[in-house]
C-alpha cells in the first residue's frame, strides 16, 4: 500500500519538504518560457429502452434539467469540482469577467510547481486541489485559490511513467462531499479527506477487479454517479461504493481505455456514455450491463463522449468523429461521421445549439472547430491549436493551444471572433484550462501552474516571469 503523507499534523518526507519544486510564487512572479520539448465485431445488442414522444423544445429542457441534476450535489458558487467542470461539461456559468487588460495581459494572481502531470486542477469553497508527480510520488496539494498559499500536502510513491511524455498523473480528482478521490495511472485509486489531506480508503483496481490495465495505465477521470464512484476500466467502466471502495459492479474484463465516461439519460432512463474497450457503449450505471454498443477504435488519443439534445458525439483521432442519434422512438442509429473530426485533448463544448471544439484528421494537429451537432457541417475553422483544448464561460470561449497560448473568443456561429489573446505557459500544454470563480488555471506536463484573475477589477499584474518551466 502506498504511503500517504498529509502535511498538516504529520511528518513530511524530507524529498517533499526541501524540494524548490513545490514552492509557490506570489502574484506578479511571472515563469519564463519553456521550450517544447484487434477491434471487436461483434453484433450490437439490443437498446431495450422505451422512448416516449415529445417535442424539440422539451428535448432541450429536458436536456437542462440533466446537466443541472448532475452538478446538484457538487456544485457551489463558481465551483470547478471534477474533470471538465460541475455538469462535466467544460461549461462555466460565469458571464461577469473581463478579457480586456490594461497592458493586453490579465493579472498573474499566483504560480507554483504541482509536479509532473496532465491532470486539471479542481476547485471547491476556496480550495485549489492540484495532482503532480514529485520526487518519486504522486503528490496532491491543496492550495487557497486567492493566493496559493498551501493548505496541505499527500504523497503516495507511484513510478513516473514517462513514456512519450513527461509522465506523472493523468486523472483528474473529483471533489464531493468532503472527499477527494484521485486515481493514478497504476490503478491505484484513494479516497482523501478534502480537509486534511488524510486517508479514508484505499483500492488497487488491477487486484480488486482481476482486469489487467492497459500500457498507459488509468488516464480517465471519476465520476460520482448515483452514489456510486465509476471509473473508465475495463471493458466499459466499473463502479466502486465511494464509502469504502469496494466493488459494485464491472462491465467487463477487456483492457480499459483513456477517456472519461459521461451521465446521461435515453429513453427516459439514465445511462453512462463509454468510449470503451473498442467500442462505443451505453451502460446501465445500477448494473453496469452494457444495453447498447457499437465497434469504434478508441485508442488514448481520444475525446470524451460529448452530450446534445438529440445524441452524443464521440471523438477518436484514428476514427474520427461519430455522432449518434438518440431518436424519439426505438434504437440510438449513427448520424453521421467524419474522419477529418477527431478530437485528442480537446473535448468538445456545446454552446447556442452549436459544438465547438479541437479537430482534427489523424496524423495532423488540430483546429478550432464550430460545427452543427446534428449534421456535423463545419461552419468555420481557426488553425494552430495542436493538441490544445477549451472552455466555454458564458458566450466566450477560453482556447489553449498546446504550446500554452490563451484566445479568447466570442461563441458564435457566424464567424471566429477573436477578443484577447496573451502567452500564459511554455512547455506542452496538454491539460484542459480550469475557471472558476473569475480565475483561470493554466497548467503544463512539466508541472507549472498559473492562476490568473480575469475578474473586473482585477487590472493588470506584473508578468515578468509567468511562462517558466
Amino acid at each position: 500500500m502506498g504511503i500517504v503523507v498529509p502535511v498538516s499534523g504529520h511528518r513530511i518526507p524530507n524529498d517533499l519538504r526541501e524540494s524548490p519544486e513545490i514552492g509557490v510564487e506570489p502574484a506578479g512572479t511571472r515563469p519564463a518560457l519553456e521550450r517544447p520539448m484487434n477491434r471487436n465485431s461483434s453484433n450490437p445488442k439490443p437498446f431495450g429502452f422505451a422512448f416516449g414522444r415529445s417535442g424539440h423544445v422539451s428535448r432541450w429542457v429536458r436536456f437542462g434539467l440533466l446537466v443541472g441534476a448532475i452538478a446538484c450535489d457538487l456544485l457551489q458558487a463558481a465551483d470547478w469540482p471534477q474533470w471538465r467542470g460541475a455538469t462535466r461539461d467544460g461549461i462555466s456559468t460565469e458571464s461577469d469577467w473581463s478579457h480586456t487588460w490594461p497592458g493586453g495581459e490579465p493579472a498573474l494572481a499566483w504560480s507554483a510547481q504541482i509536479g509532473k502531470g496532465l491532470a486539471t486542477v479542481v476547485t471547491s469553497s476556496g480550495a485549489v486541489f492540484a495532482y503532480g508527480h514529485l520526487g518519486g510520488s504522486n503528490v496532491v496539494t491543496c492550495f487557497g485559490a486567492g493566493d496559493g498559499s498551501v493548505r496541505w500536502r499527500s504523497a503516495a510513491k507511484e513510478e513516473l511513467m514517462d513514456w512519450q511524455f513527461e509522465g506523472g498523473p493523468c486523472s483528474t480528482p473529483l471533489h464531493a462531499d468532503g472527499r477527494l478521490f484521485v486515481a493514478a495511472r497504476s490503478g491505484r485509486v484513494q479516497c482523501l479527506d478534502a480537509a486534511t489531506g488524510g486517508m479514508r480508503w484505499e483500492r488497487n483496481l488491477p487486484e480488486t477487479t482481476g482486469i489487467k490495465i492497459r500500457n498507459w495505465g488509468l488516464n480517465g477521470s471519476p465520476l460520482l454517479s448515483g452514489g456510486r464512484l465509476i471509473l473508465n476500466y475495463g471493458t466499459a467502466g466499473i463502479a466502486l461504493d465511494p464509502s469504502d471502495g469496494s466493488l459494485l459492479w464491472k462491465s467487463g474484463d477487456e483492457e480499459n481505455t483513456y477517456t472519461s465516461p459521461v451521465p446521461g439519460t435515453a429513453g427516459g432512463r439514465e445511462v453512462l456514455f463509454v468510449a470503451g474497450s473498442e467500442r462505443l457503449a451505453l451502460v446501465d450505471p445500477d448494473s453496469g450491463s452494457i444495453r447498447w454498443q457499437r465497434p469504434f477504435h478508441v485508442s488514448f488519443k481520444a475525446g470524451d463522449p460529448v452530450r446534445t439534445p438529440t445524441g452524443v458525439l464521440f471523438t477518436s483521432l484514428e476514427a474520427g468523429g461519430f455522432f449518434l442519434r438518440l431518436p424519439e422512438q426505438g434504437e440510438p442509429d449513427k448520424g453521421w461521421s467524419s474522419g477529418s473530426l477527431g478530437a485528442v485533448t480537446g473535448t468538445p463544448v456545446l454552446v447556442g445549439g452549436y459544438l465547438y471544439g479541437i479537430f482534427g484528421p489523424n496524423g495532423q494537429k488540430g483546429s478550432l472547430t464550430c460545427l452543427e451537432p446534428d449534421s456535423g457541417r463545419v461552419v468555420w475553422t481557426r488553425k494552430g491549436y495542436g493538441w490544445g483544448s477549451l472552455l466555454a464561460a458564458g458566450d466566450r470561449l477560453i482556447t489553449l493551444t498546446d504550446k500554452g497560448e490563451v484566445t479568447i473568443l466570442r461563441a458564435s456561429p457566424k464567424k471566429a471572433e477573436v477578443l484577447a489573446s496573451f502567452q500564459a505557459l511554455g512547455g506542452k500544454c496538454w491539460s484542459a484550462p480550469v475557471f472558476a470563480d473569475g480565475r483561470l488555471f493554466i497548467r503544463n506536463a512539466q508541472g507549472r501552474l498559473a492562476a490568473f484573475d480575469l475578474r473586473p477589477a482585477a487590472g493588470s499584474g506584473s508578468r515578468s516571469s509567468a511562462t517558466s518551466p
